[in-house]
């Protein structure tokens, strides 16, 4: 099979890129710009987006029944000092004692019922005293009135708030706006206590501030913020008034975004791609929802007519458990990207051909073909040796061996006016990733990695691809921590997730059964069998043999490795850290040495503000610990282009033997075509290769 290239050939080109729209916090918040709202809410701490708790309805200030009930003495089990007094400040019982707690006996109370876990509460106290610092109240979820046990509050005068979990103070945070140390008395406390968005405690006060509250080591695919019991409260001193009552919510609502526009109108009748949300249930009963559906500004729904751009996204919630809400802090919906063949007018370059290069380094961005070119007979016109981006590709008999895009042509005039050699520079498609800028703000919080960075390279114009399955999803806590800007390239965002997340993968273009090919392979999916064995010496014509051959040790680039992200919620740093400690110990005799023995600590570090939460960060540092920590037998050898059993040319991540020295794995190559006939060819290749295993016995 001789080689053969083409230019101006169909070549499948980005015509439109994608369309996105992605809307988070305050964007949520259609009510800003005149949008209408039915029974939702954005708590002013998170900016979630959420159906609205009952005590915010002004019918929770006039009513006591039903959806706006709030508990009484038969709901918890008290000490007969407490009275129920009705419709002290709102509309329901309180439950009130008109002095200090007797000796020996409870503060305060306990519910009789038990209530599903991460169930919400409604607490409300006035807050008597002269003035002095005290503890005003204190709360929680168990089944012992314990702040000992299970998650608990303490609120003092000053409006600092303690939480607690099992008896261990978590954190603090303020309900009241006071200044620090400034104490007040004779007002009444109103507090909304949820737990939220799979990890956090949100304590919202009627001041119109508050705080929340991250609780680490949960697991976030079916976290228990709060378990499942009874609530208790008691007022150390002093006398008191106190409304509770478990949360309840509307059963649906829903809001609009702020008023936006496409970046360009979807074309007449064209459905939307995909919708993408940063949403959790509620984690208790029932089912939690949010969908969306696009509309324009006036609210009618959004029907695309290749002229209207301007839009909203309307999102409705939705319960069947009263005592549970969904939220929402981000949203993104998007029209795919659209795609048009080049002009098919296909020209041949094979006899106009005097050498040919292809190099395929280890970077998947630096993956090229080189040739020079001698046009005797002068056919090329003037714009032929000057325009660039032009379709390429080279075949090896039926299959392609390489398609990319012209980058450039030097020509040097030669003894006529005519007759030309040119020197041309060909990329593969990371090349026109690398030319792709976004062009709208492109979230990917929250979605499994696999999907995102075969989204990206799609972008190519590159149909086929063959991509890992993984379940690895990119971290989703604040929107947007994942996204590409406006203006970022393609390739730099494919660079920047597989070298954070997925370090030790083998990506980029190559030869397929079909053409080219997108490729990402994980470690435990690269092949293992060789695919072609070398030998030493040539015992056959059609023997593939090693011309040269040199080895290099290489020793692990870290024995440690330090990986530092940002957890917005909590506004602090995540880390991990591993480290290889027989690797950095200078003391281990010589016999005693592991392969990658360094005698002394060798450090790597990565900070990425896209780390946002501890799985992530410890995800992130395994995936650098294996791929830096571990020493490398390399191989550089001379022989034959290598051409698996069915024609295809082999490529990264591909795996040889060689006899006497085991099975190796294709790192980077390169190829040099000095003679292309169709019974005799001619291809001097260089390899460099990794050692993977001994070798093996013939099959």
């Amino acid at each position: 099979m001789a080689l053969s290239l083409v230019i101006d050939h169909a070549q499948r080109r980005l015509r439109r890129d994608r369309l996105t729209l992605a809307a988070a916090g305050m964007e949520l918040a259609g009510e800003l710009d005149g949008a209408t709202f039915h029974n939702t809410w954005i708590d002013p701490i998170t900016y979630t987006l959420m159906l609205r708790p009952r005590p915010l309805f002004d019918d929770w200030y006039r009513q006591d029944t039903g959806e706006y009930a709030k508990l009484g003495l038969a709901d918890f089990d008290l000490g007969t000092e407490w009275e129920e007094r009705r419709d002290q400040s709102g509309k329901g019982p309180w439950l009130a004692r008109a002095s200090g707690p007797p000796t020996g006996l409870p503060a305060g109370g306990i519910t009789t019922d038990t209530y599903t876990r991460n169930r919400g509460f409604w607490v409300a106290w006035f807050g008597y005293g002269a003035g002095e610092q005290r503890i005003l109240l204190r709360c929680g979820w168990n089944d012992t009135a314990d702040p000992g046990d299970g998650v608990a509050l303490v609120f003092w005068s000053d409006g600092t708030a303690e939480i607690l979990r099992d008896g261990s103070t978590q954190g603090y945070g303020r309900i009241s706006g006071n200044r620090s140390g400034d104490i007040r008395s004779g007002q009444v406390y109103q507090l909304i206590l949820l737990p939220m968005r799979g990890r956090e405690l949100l304590v919202w006060s009627q001041f119109g501030n508050g705080f929340r509250h991250v609780f680490d080591g949960l697991d976030e695919s079916d976290p228990t913020i709060i378990p499942a019991g009874k609530f208790w409260f008691d007022v150390p001193s002093g006398a008191a008034q106190v409304q509770i009552a478990p949360l309840r919510f509307p059963s649906e609502g829903y809001a609009h975004t702020v008023r936006t526009s496409w970046a360009e109108p979807p074309e007449t009748d064209e459905e939307s791609e995909a919708t993408h949300l940063i949403a959790w249930p509620g984690f208790g009963t029932g089912e939690q929802e949010v969908t969306t559906s696009l509309v324009d500004w006036s609210e009618a729904p959004f029907v695309p007519d290749g002229v209207l751009s301007e839009t909203r996204v309307r999102t409705d919630f939705s319960t069947t458990d009263p005592g549970y809400t969904p939220f929402l802090v981000g949203v993104q919906v998007t029209y795919a990207p659209q795609f048009e063949n080049t002009a098919d007018d296909e020209y041949s370059l094979t006899d106009l051909v005097t050498e040919a290069v292809l190099s395929v380094p280890e970077d998947p961005a630096g993956v090229a073909f080189d040739f020079t070119l001698h046009d005797p007979e002068g056919n090329f016109d003037e714009r032929s040796w000057t325009s660039a981006n032009r379709p390429f590709r080279a075949t090896l008999g039926e299959l392609t061996v390489f398609e990319g895009v012209v980058g450039g042509v030097s020509g040097i005039d030669a003894a006529s006016e005519k007759a030309r050699f040119g020197q041309w520079e060909v990329f593969d498609p990371f090349r026109v990733l690398a030319e792709t800028r976004f062009r709208d703000l492109t979230p990917w919080d929250g979605r499994l990695l696999s999907d995102v960075i075969g989204e990206i390279a799609a972008l190519s114009g590159v149909e086929a691809q063959t991509i890992s399955e993984s379940d690895f999803a990119l971290p989703a806590t604040e929107a947007w921590a994942v996204a590409a800007e406006v203006g970022d390239s393609a390739a730099e965002w494919l660079e920047r997730l597989m070298d954070t997340f997925a370090p030790d993968w083998i990506y980029g273009f190559r030869p397929g059964a079909e053409g080219v090919e997108f490729f990402a392979t994980k470690p435990e999916d690269l092949p293992t069998e060789p695919a072609i064995t070398l030998k030493r010496t040539r015992t056959a014509p059609e023997d593939g043999v090693v011309r040269q051959w040199r080895e290099e040790w290489l020793e692990p680039e870290a024995n440690e490795v330090r990986v530092t992200g940002w957890d917005a919620a909590i506004r602090r740093p995540v880390e991990a850290v591993l480290r290889d400690a027989d690797s950095a110990n200078p003391a281990t005799l010589p016999a005693e040495r592991p392969e990658n023995w360094l005698g002394a600590t060798r450090r790597f570090g990565l900070v990425d503000p896209a780390i946002t939460n501890q799985a992530t960060a410890d995800a992130v540092c395994a995936g650098l610990f294996a791929q830096k920590s571990r020493a490398r037998r390399l191989a550089e050898f001379h022989t034959d282009a290598l051409l698996a059993g069915d024609g295809r040319l082999l490529w990264r991540g591909d795996a040889v033997q060689i006899e006497g020295k085991g099975v190796y794995r294709i790192r980077s190559f390169g190829c040099r075509f000095v003679r292309e006939e169709e019974t005799l060819q001619w291809r001097e290749a260089v390899y460099v290769a990794e050692q993977i295993g001994d070798e093996m016995e013939p099959s």
